[in-house]
């Protein structure tokens, strides 16, 4: 390229510029002078069109359109990627103290075996939970159970983030993150994925693919190897799908601080899965955008309705970029209902695509590093109509009109956080910690009632039948006996009228 050349390249690039700064000048004069006149804020309006309308892949009303692949609108100067938006704000965060630190880390493994948009709405109540119930560490698993036993609301059962091993992994976390915020990072400054990752297995109920999505989202280091993952690599590089089998990576476990010859190879095996990936040019970023861009459309299209989980932000990347050509692919996906539910029929779901509800699927992340009150913040300034940030909007509510719930059956209109602690949000946004944690006492004890109401009613049947028993010819059961069943009746009673008054017997 001679010097004509150049300069001429370089005035185009000048009066493109020069013509983006004029546009944008004049978007915003005509933005004040609508807000002067009375007038609606014209950005608003312009995100609410793309947001409430057809998205900009949408294939109208074309069925045979409806599973074809998006075509990505334009190359923008700055290559896209949802990771590189979303993870600055998660590891400074995570990075900033012990609790900050847990709480990350804990996203990861309480994501496992459900919806991950129901993970989203569920987790700033879990987080709220631990943090102000339970600031010191929680006492006992059963204390733990109680507490989310006790946020069973319908459409909003934190039970659905936390069962299972998942008490036994949020007790190992919460009540060691000072030792974990030490020896993880210590981990991690050797530079070696092993050692890194054995760190966190090491953690119940976190194996390989839960250990390399903490990584990722605390040091940029490994990935997620999860089954959407395997599932499109496994197609799109079939010479490398006897490295993807899950079996071979071992589980979470170490005793005594030390990990079996076992478990060592299994996790060596995973991380040198990830390098080969990386030898590919799909390293951590990449496998991020790469899942984000597939999961968000891919319940587009799995869902009956079509109205998908994740709200259509920014592309989670650019699908033009040449990285990305080898793994264009379809995979078969089952249709499910709104209620998550299997129907009948297959739908290939592409697996690049740069539609927006990649950026949806990725700006879930970020609820992960967000003090569980400013998710309360944001949520009710979302339900009031006002701005808010990417990861508050980030899973979709949009309500059908005929039952005024969303048409994801799975969420509640509201979001979970501001549901159970929204009383305890004053209008200037002030949080009363004192009225959250009066929240939580008082569900514990209306659980307790709950529970021993039907203890009661159980112990009423069974004294009723001894004193009819009693009525034939014959005695079944003496009168102690009798007498025992009924002050034990009496007993839940009296627990029972305690609780109703507010003493729920359970400690902080």
């Amino acid at each position: 390229m001679n010097l004509t050349e150049n300069f001429t390249q370089w005035l185009a690039m000048g009066e493109a510029l020069l013509a983006y700064i004029e546009t944008a000048l004049y978007l915003e004069h005509d933005r004040h002078l609508a807000l002067a006149e009375g007038r609606k804020d014209p950005n608003k309006l312009r995100n609410a069109t793309i947001t409430t309308q057809k998205g900009l892949f949408d294939t109208g009303d074309d069925p045979a359109a409806k599973y074809a692949r998006p075509e990505f609108a334009s190359c923008p100067v700055t290559p896209l990627s949802s990771y590189e938006k979303e993870i600055s704000v998660i590891q400074k965060y995570a990075m900033s103290n012990p609790a900050n630190f847990a709480q990350v880390m804990l996203f990861s493994p309480l994501s496992a075996n459900v919806s991950f948009a129901k993970h989203w709405d569920n987790f700033p109540v879990v987080m709220t939970i631990l943090r102000h119930f339970f600031p010191n560490g929680v006492p006992k698993i059963e204390d733990l159970k109680k507490v989310i036993a006790a946020f069973n609301e319908k459409y909003s059962t934190v039970a659905a983030t936390v069962s299972g091993w998942k008490y036994d992994t949020i007790l190992h976390v919460w009540n060691n993150k000072e030792n974990l915020w030490q020896s993880v990072r210590k981990a991690a400054t050797t530079g070696d994925d092993v050692d890194l990752l054995s760190a966190l297995i090491q953690i119940p109920g976190v194996a390989p693919v839960k250990a390399g999505f903490m990584a990722q989202l605390i040091f940029g280091r490994s990935g997620c190897l999860d089954t959407h993952n395997i599932d499109i690599y496994s197609k799109a590089w079939p010479d490398l799908a006897k490295d993807l089998n899950a079996a071979d990576w071992g589980k979470s476990g170490a005793k005594g601080g030390e990990i079996n010859k076992k478990t060592l190879e299994g996790l060596k095996k995973y991380t040198a899965t990830i390098e080969k990936f990386k030898q590919r040019g799909i390293g951590t970023k990449e496998l991020w955008d790469v899942w984000v861009d597939f999961v968000g459309y891919m319940y587009k299209s799995i869902i009956d309705g079509g109205h998908g989980l994740y709200a259509d932000l920014e592309p989670a990347l650019n699908p033009n970029e040449p990285k990305y050509q080898g793994l264009k692919t379809d995979i078969n996906k089952m249709k499910i209902t709104a209620t998550g539910k299997k129907l009948d029929g297959i739908v290939p779901v592409p697996t690049i695509t740069g539609h927006g509800s990649g950026g949806g699927a990725g700006a879930t992340h970020t609820i992960a590093a967000k003090d569980p009150f400013d998710s309360l913040r944001a949520f009710k300034a979302q339900q009031a109509g006002d701005d808010t940030p990417d990861w508050a909007r980030a899973v979709k509510r949009d309500v059908d009109p005929r039952t005024q719930m969303p048409y994801n059956k799975i969420m509640h209109a509201t979001p979970a956080m501001l549901r159970y602690f929204g009383p305890a949000l004053s209008d200037s946004g002030e949080v009363d910690i004192d009225k959250v944690k009066d929240i939580i006492q008082r569900r514990i004890a209306n659980y307790d009632v709950g529970v021993h109401s039907k203890e009661e009613e159980r112990a009423l049947k069974h004294l009723n039948d001894m004193i009819a028993s009693n009525t034939g010819l014959f005695k079944s059961y003496s009168d102690d006996e009798i007498a025992l069943a009924a002050q034990e009746l009496e007993t839940l009673r009296k627990k029972g009228a305690e609780m109703e008054r507010g003493s729920s017997g359970f400690g902080m």
